[in-house]
C-alpha cells in the first residue's frame, strides 16, 4: 500500500516556507522603493526585474507542485480503492 502522509506534510511545510519567504522578499522590495528614492532608475528597474523573476519562479513552482500533489493524491486513492475492492 502507498502511504503519502509524510510526503504531503513535507510538501505543505515547503508551501508555507515559500510563502513566508516570498512575503519577506516583497517587504524588502517595498521598503527599498520607499526608502531609496534617490537611486537611479536603472537600479530601481533592476530590483523590479529581479522581483518579477522571483515572483514568476515561485508562482510556476507552486502551480507545478500543487498539480503533482493532486495527481499523486488521486492516483494513490485509486490504487488503494483497487487493492481493497471486494
Amino acid at each position: 500500500m502507498l502511504t503519502l502522509q509524510p510526503s504531503l506534510g513535507a510538501l505543505e511545510i515547503g508551501f508555507l516556507a515559500s510563502g513566508f519567504l516570498f512575503g519577506v522578499l516583497t517587504a524588502q522590495a517595498l521598503i527599498y522603493h520607499r526608502k531609496f528614492i534617490q537611486d537611479s532608475w536603472a537600479l530601481k528597474l533592476m530590483v523590479r526585474l529581479f522581483y518579477m523573476i522571483a515572483d514568476f519562479t515561485i508562482l510556476s513552482a507552486s502551480l507545478v507542485s500543487k498539480q503533482v500533489g493532486v495527481i499523486w493524491y488521486v492516483a494513490s486513492h485509486e490504487i488503494y480503492r483497487q487493492c481493497h475492492a471486494d
